[in-house]
């Protein structure tokens, strides 16, 4: 195989990732809004309404989600071609992010909630610039980074402001790019 024709291979698959994750983009608007609402409410309950169990729309939107995410994947396997080899390091890595936060979540009675939440900054970050970076889009990439960042100053903040953090972390990391790899393959279709 020549030099040309196993570039154009590579750029193939990638538009092959780029397409399948544009569809399964799906997931990170469902968890980004999840996640988001989470924290709103979360800081809401806690700051404005002075419920003791603020942190109650938690458990349920991330089990709805669960159960939303587990639908669509069974669904989406069934109609999917065969997986190329960057199919499997996406489906690789967030299952390895997915897997750290499932660590924390089991953790944050030892280390403690105020610990926990940038962990989760950083575990978003992660993967989402990775996401970024393997499929070369730079939204991804540029949401993940600000992760990192925002990592660092949640670990200086209060937990009522760790929430407002999560929040802004998930916008612009998953929904806004999630939005914007949708559109774009919308327009390649």
């Amino acid at each position: 195989m020549k030099a040309v024709e196993s570039i154009q291979l590579i750029e193939s698959m990638i538009l092959e990732v780029k397409r399948d994750f544009s569809y399964n983009g799906f997931h990170f608007l469902l968890w980004g809004w999840l996640v988001m609402l989470a924290a709103v409410v979360n800081y809401i309950l806690l700051n404005y309404v002075g419920y003791s169990n603020h942190w109650v729309g938690w458990p349920i939107l991330m089990s709805i989600g669960g159960i939303i995410t587990v639908v669509v994947t069974l669904r989406d396997k069934k109609s999917r071609r065969a997986q190329t080899i960057l199919n499997r390091v996406m489906g690789q890595l967030w299952l390895t992010v997915i897997i750290g936060i499932v660590v924390v979540l089991f953790l944050m009675p030892q280390i403690g909630i105020l610990n926990t939440y940038p962990i989760f900054v950083l575990l978003y970050g992660i993967g989402t610039f990775a996401t970024g970076r393997i499929i070369k889009f730079t939204p991804l990439i540029i949401g993940g980074a600000l992760c990192f960042v925002l990592a660092v100053v949640s670990a200086y903040q209060s937990f009522s402001n760790q929430l407002i953090i999560i929040a802004l972390a998930i916008l612009v990391s998953y929904i806004i790019p999630g939005h914007l790899l949708y559109n774009k393959y919308q327009k390649n279709v």
